[in-house]
């Protein structure tokens, strides 16, 4: 992801925001084809499915804290101050 200076966001976000304008046009102006269709059917199912997997992970990292002994959950805690502080010191 890339900060523009000149429209005052992320670039990654524009891209996004375009696509979905090009789906609500999609649904408002009709579809071209069969082709478009199924296209259109591939992407929704595929999102379906990375959605699926983002919750089932989320809620298994969420038991897996959940269930930890203190003193593991606070060095886990300690490693990820680590990762933010050497990603503050790269990242400029």
């Amino acid at each position: 992801m890339v900060w523009s200076k000149e429209y005052g966001e992320l670039m990654a976000l524009s891209d996004v925001i375009a696509i979905f304008n090009k789906v609500t046009n999609a649904i408002h102006g009709g579809f071209q084809g069969a082709s478009s269709v199924f296209a259109w059917i591939g992407v929704i199912l595929i999102a379906m499915v990375l959605l699926y997997y983002a919750v089932y992970g989320i809620v298994k990292m969420i038991k897996l804290f959940l269930n930890l002994k203190i003193k593991y959950l606070g060095m886990i805690i300690f490693m990820l101050g680590i990762v933010f502080i050497v990603l503050a010191m790269i990242l400029p």
